[in-house]
């Protein structure tokens, strides 16, 4: 008999029972999982103490934020190199420089980085290099402060503010 078919032929108070009886095992489950979260991540903390690495777990896991975006690691990744590097070198130096990420494919994040930045460029195909006088930072990189105060005049374009 279909599963939907027996919930038609029970009663009101027979589904309340049901459903109440439900959420009494989702709550002793979820209290259930959040002591095993608990002595999992003292565990990873004490896997971070010895390794000095820290755990990311795929999925279900949050995301890992990083102190300097991706663009400003790989120029960073460059100005230690006096060469051009390939993707999979930039992605390992990248990583080592402390960079996380819980991609699957870091590598492909690397690659459309390096394509879309307008900081570096390819000498061959999948080996690139920081472009003479590109700037340090990306434009996300720089605080607020040391950017040029824009206003507009009375024509509708815009000046910049400072000297």
């Amino acid at each position: 008999m279909p599963h939907d078919v027996r919930l038609a032929r029970l009663s009101f108070d027979e589904l309340e029972q049901m459903l109440e009886g439900r959420r009494r095992t989702l709550k002793k489950l979820e209290k259930q999982r959040a002591k095993w979260q608990k002595r999992l991540d003292r565990v990873d903390a004490e896997i971070e103490a010895i390794s000095g690495r820290r755990i990311v777990l795929r999925g279900g896991g949050k995301r890992p934020r990083n102190p300097v975006n991706l663009p400003d690691t790989i120029a960073a990744v460059f100005r230690s190199s006096r060469r051009p590097l390939s993707v999979s070198e930039i992605t390992d130096r990248a990583q080592k420089a402390g960079y996380r990420s819980s991609s699957a494919n870091f590598r492909a994040i690397v690659n459309v980085t390096l394509t879309k930045d307008k900081r570096f460029e390819s000498t061959a195909r999948g080996v690139y290099r920081m472009k003479t006088g590109a700037t340090p930072t990306s434009r996300q990189g720089r605080s607020k402060e040391h950017e040029p105060a824009t206003a507009s005049n009375s024509t509708g374009t815009i000046e910049s503010t400072s000297s």
